[in-house]
């Protein structure tokens, strides 16, 4: 499959991706090759989608990818239900049951408790260097 600036813009693909594409390709590329140089998994995920050329589980299972290499950014405390989230959603991606899509949607919401929970506290954690810092400016 041949990649071009008006495939990008028939498929409705977001501006900055079209951007980068007709800097990257002025002249189209093969779909190995924007892959190969996607710079966001975001992108790549869309793209690879509205080619029409993998499945839905394929897709899930490169997010989950993407997803499982994030995890080094993630608080220890959190990791194990983040990991119990990625294996949940592959589980659904290799075998698709009522069972797993219940188990899958348990882990998630466990997976959102702890993303709310790092949030706070990386607000926390700024907001208290910003009070040192004011303190020590006076």
């Amino acid at each position: 499959m041949k990649v071009t600036s008006e495939l990008l813009a028939a498929k409705n693909a977001c501006g900055g991706s079209r951007n980068w594409f007709a800097k990257k390709f002025p002249k189209g590329a093969s779909m190995a090759q924007v892959v190969a140089a996607c710079p966001q998994g975001d992108w790549l995920i869309w793209g690879l989608w509205n080619s029409g050329e993998v499945t839905i589980e394929q897709i899930i299972l490169a997010g989950l990818t993407a997803g499982r290499r994030s995890l080094r950014f993630a608080r220890e405390q959190d990791k194990a239900v983040l990991i119990a989230a990625y294996d949940a959603a592959e589980k659904v991606a290799m075998d698709n049951t009522p069972e797993n899509r219940a188990a899958a949607w348990a882990a998630a919401r466990d997976a959102e408790v702890a993303a709310w929970a790092a949030a706070w506290a990386a607000r926390d954690a700024a907001w208290a260097a910003r009070d040192a810092a004011w303190a020590a400016a006076r």
